[in-house]
């Protein structure tokens, strides 16, 4: 369940917790889409790619507008690129210091640019 809260802290004052199910997320999406055009921005003044790092992140009904603005997911195995093969657009850049022999094959079919950790 996403709530809009209108973009200020303040009106986080006005939820009403009691009409929320526990446990639950509740974002200011336009708080978010804000930052968004912050980083969008910055990639094109830098001509840099932002990818989100999907590490706990779990509100993927998010995923459509934040694809909007960045350039795709950063992802630390197998099942995180299937999470963002499935929700984000973009490119997939998976990085693990160690990849599972049997996990490879699906991780490379996924995968833009894999990641290894060497020395």
């Amino acid at each position: 369940m996403l709530q809009t809260m209108g973009g200020n802290p303040k009106n986080f004052k006005k939820l009403n917790l009691k009409r929320l199910p526990s446990p639950c997320f509740v974002i200011d999406k336009i708080a978010l889409q804000n930052n968004l055009e912050i980083l969008f921005e910055l990639k094109k003044e830098t001509n840099l790619k932002i990818l989100i790092a999907l590490k706990a992140f779990s509100t993927f009904s998010l995923a459509d507008l934040i694809s909007e603005y960045l350039d795709g997911s950063c992802c630390s195995g197998l099942y995180e690129a299937k999470l963002a093969n499935k929700y984000f657009k973009g490119e997939i850049s998976t990085y693990s210091p160690a990849f599972k022999k049997d996990e490879f094959d699906e991780i490379s079919k996924i995968s833009d640019h894999i990641i290894f950790n060497f020395i």
